[in-house]
């Protein structure tokens, strides 16, 4: 059964890409909403067209766990009829996809397997972005755009890197399951 992946942007497709392919998750398919605000609308669109499991990843832009309990309960009543079709979850990175993914300098280059100038690695909170989008390939398609990483550890990328998001994300991907929705 074909699984769904929105995001917000291609950026987080990039993002996810290698991970994904890594972990040899098969019959995915990456879409980005364009939108933040969009995203649980086309979600809840394609499992109505599709009748297939979708994953939402998006950005929650905070850290304080009130905030993004109060997203998910909205993405929650916002998809809440589609759930009987088929799983819509959604999954927040926070405070961003990028942030979550590589927290510091040390998790970038033991994932990436790229060792950073001292400068980049010491500052890595600051240079983040740049470094991440120098080592995006998108080959002019935003379809093929991906993280340029080599040699990603199956077993690893299996476990999501020990990252609770990409785990979480993995095993939804893997056996979709509704979620149980608050009253």
């Amino acid at each position: 059964m074909k699984t769904y992946v929105v995001t917000e942007n291609n950026r987080q497709i990039a993002l996810l890409r290698p991970f994904l392919q890594a972990a040899r998750i098969k019959d995915v398919h990456l879409v980005a909403s364009g939108r933040r605000s969009s995203a649980s609308s086309l979600a809840g669109s394609i499992v109505l067209a599709r009748q297939s499991p979708v994953a939402v990843v998006l950005d929650s832009y905070t850290t304080d766990e009130a905030t993004a309990n109060e997203q998910q309960l909205t993405f929650e009543y916002l998809v809440r009829p589609t759930t009987l079709l088929a799983p819509c979850r959604l999954f927040l990175a926070m405070p961003t996809l990028e942030e979550q993914m590589f927290p510091d300098a040390a998790s970038f280059e033991r994932i990436s397997g790229v060792a950073l100038a001292p400068q980049d690695a010491t500052d890595f909170a600051r240079v983040r972005q740049s470094i991440l989008t120098k080592s995006i390939d998108d080959a002019g398609n935003a379809d093929a755009a991906r993280l340029r990483i080599t040699g990603l550890d199956y077993a690893a990328a299996r476990d999501g890197f020990g990252n609770a998001l990409l785990k979480a994300l993995f095993a939804f991907l893997k056996h979709p399951k509704p979620v149980k929705l608050a009253a």
